[in-house]
């Protein structure tokens, strides 16, 4: 945690030029949690340590529950589902080792968080539910969140639309080809 510590007051006061732990030390990627956590403890004077303890695990189990929540209500029609969806998110991380997981990475836990979102939004524009050129400027925003919030979702998210882009060539193949054919 000390380094959590020194890297989220670091990013606040100097950004990610210089570093207090070393000054040739440029940080180059998984950055925007530590960032949140410097400018917010700043900002309201509170100790890094209460806003890495305290502040970001509720903001991390709020925004997992509620997106977890929303996506059980697309895919799901039982009452129950969306509920026990978010219970499990907020309680089940305290039944198993995923307890330590915010602890021991910050920057996992909200990258975690905004990786959620953007496959929610990804999959509701998929489905055509929503529609427009604002979700995809959000889910830019999200992108540049997760990748900056944990470098190595950059390969997550590059998959999940790579496959989604693969298939929907397909579909427009076999479309093409129905035509064609009748």
């Amino acid at each position: 945690l000390p380094y959590f510590e020194s890297y989220s007051n670091s990013l606040a006061t100097l950004g990610t030029t210089e570093n207090f732990i070393n000054s040739k030390f440029l940080v180059k990627y998984h950055w925007f949690a530590y960032a949140w956590v410097g400018s917010l403890g700043n900002s309201l004077n509170l100790d890094p340590l209460i806003v890495l303890t305290r502040i970001l695990p509720l903001v991390t189990f709020c925004m997992a529950s509620t997106i977890s929540y929303a996506w059980a209500k697309d895919y799901s029609k039982k009452f129950l589902t969306p509920i026990i969806a978010a219970l499990i998110v907020v309680i089940g991380p305290g039944l198993s080792i995923g307890s330590y997981v915010m602890l021991r990475s910050p920057s996992q836990a909200i990258a975690g968080c905004w990786c959620l979102a953007f496959s929610l939004l990804f999959l509701r524009v998929i489905d055509g539910r929503i529609t427009g050129i604002t979700p995809y400027f959000v889910l830019a925003l999200l992108a540049a969140g997760v990748v900056g919030g944990k470098g190595s979702n950059l390969a997550v998210i590059g998959v999940g639309v790579l496959s989604i882009l693969l298939q929907s060539l397909r579909q427009i193949q076999t479309s093409k080809l129905r035509i064609y054919i009748s």
